[in-house]
Formats: structure tokens, C-alpha cells, sequence
């Protein structure tokens, strides 16, 4: 091989270990964006979840008997549903 091949091939070389670095520095922030936007989406998923279970748990203590009724035909359905697949 000549000199000047050689040096070629050291600059093409260099060159993608340049290209691969920066890639990976691009997806290494790419990355770190997407888990901040999921820990994002988490948080406010749990709040909107507590918000949800705070206004169940009050129209339960208002309204006890008819919770107890809905819960009950809840519970009919999904009863008769899951036997009926069972046959």
C-alpha cells in the first residue's frame, strides 16, 4: 500500500469515528428527552388517577346505596359474561 492511501484511510477512519460519536451523542439526548417526557406523563397520569379517585370516593360517601346497586349489577354482568364464556 502507498503512503498516501494509507493516510486516506486513516482520515476515512477518523471521519466515522467522528460520525459514530456524534450519533451517539444524538441519541444518547434523545434518549434523555423521551425519559423526561415519560417521567412527564407519569406524573400527571398519577394526578389526574388520585383527581378521578377523589371524586369516586366522594360520590360514594354521598350516595351509598346507589353505589351499592351499580357495583352489584357491575358485578351481575361481569358475572354472567365470564360464565357464559366459560360454556
Amino acid at each position: 500500500m502507498t503512503t498516501s492511501k494509507m493516510t486516506g484511510e486513516a482520515r476515512t477512519r477518523e471521519s466515522l469515528d467522528e460520525l459514530a460519536s456524534a450519533a451517539g451523542s444524538t441519541v444518547d439526548e434523545m434518549i434523555g428527552e423521551g425519559r423526561s417526557r415519560m417521567r412527564g406523563a407519569m406524573r400527571n397520569g398519577r394526578e389526574r388517577l388520585s383527581h378521578m379517585r377523589d371524586g369516586i370516593e366522594d360520590r360514594v360517601v354521598d350516595h351509598p346505596f346507589q353505589s351499592l346497586a351499580v357495583a352489584a349489577a357491575v358485578g351481575l354482568l361481569l358475572g354472567i359474561l365470564f360464565e357464559h364464556r366459560r360454556t
